[in-house]
């Protein structure tokens, strides 16, 4: 049995993009209605990897309902709209320095698999966080991921 044992994500760098937005859908247990923010936000990275110095420009999808299960505020939903409302990206700035920094160090690469309307399966992976914060301090930025897997046996 191959059980995953870590998929982890940290990505350092200047908001280049904010592409979220409020909505909402009808649980279909419930049929109750729920708020949520989703979208996804972009990462501009300088970093060197093998010794050359790349740019990456790093998409991040975001969602979350705005309460929990147990009818609270969701943390997430709160991170998100903050991000959404507070935030600077480059594209809002005209520029680099006067967007924000920031840190997302609980990511994951998760796949997204649908069917289009032409019935073929699209898919492909994509990061997927739902927290974060300004870049306060030393900052490094780097996109770094580990992704490791171990086989395991039930008993």
């Amino acid at each position: 049995m191959l059980r995953q044992a870590e998929n982890k994500v940290r990505i350092e760098g200047i908001l280049s993009e904010i592409n979220l937005k409020y909505g909402s859908y009808v649980n279909k247990n419930t049929g109750a209605t729920v708020d949520n923010v989703g979208g996804n936000i972009k990462v501009l990275v300088h970093q060197v990897i093998n010794g050359e110095e790349v740019t990456l420009d790093i998409p991040v999808y975001m969602f979350a309902s705005k309460y929990t299960n147990a009818g609270k505020l969701n943390p997430a939903y709160e991170s998100i709209e903050t991000v959404m409302n507070s935030y600077v990206s480059i594209a809002a700035a005209g520029g680099e320095a006067g967007a924000d920094k920031i840190r997302i160090t609980n990511a994951n690469i998760r796949m997204n698999e649908y069917y289009n309307q032409q019935g073929q399966l699209v898919s492909f992976p994509r990061v997927n966080a739902s927290f974060v914060q300004k870049a306060t301090g030393d900052f490094r930025p780097e996109a770094s991921s580990v992704r490791s897997f171990f086989y395991g046996f039930r008993y």
